[in-house]
């Protein structure tokens, strides 16, 4: 299987949802709907406060493939991912397979701190 999709995905996060976000532990995983981009089934993934003790204070924000397509080896994404509120961004090109199918966006890039202010 061949070809070009595109696409995009407004996650729009209500008051109780970053309510919830912005008190976030550590770990703390929150995931949006599903969307479809071509035949692909993608989600976003957020860790508000960090995904390990060493990205604590980072808002990690990823997006994630699955289930993984049957007769895939790999899917070459290019990905972009944009914060309106704090305007933080990130665009990456990414090859997801079986083993890999998550890309986020580095830690640091955006603050828990900077959306609490």
């Amino acid at each position: 299987m061949s070809g070009l999709y595109s696409g995009t995905f407004e996650w729009e996060i209500k008051s109780q949802l970053l309510w919830k976000m912005l008190n976030a532990e550590n770990g703390e995983e929150h995931q949006s709907t599903t969307f479809k981009i071509g035949t692909f089934d993608f989600g976003l993934i957020a860790y508000p406060n960090g995904h390990s003790e060493k990205t604590k204070g980072s808002f990690i924000f990823g997006l994630t493939l699955d289930p993984w397509p049957k007769n895939i080896e790999k899917i070459v994404i290019c990905r972009s991912q944009y914060c309106k509120q704090t305007q933080a961004s990130s665009t990456c090109i990414n090859t997801f397979s079986a083993n890999t199918n998550s890309f986020g966006w580095l830690s640091r890039r955006l603050l828990l701190s900077e959306l609490k202010q």
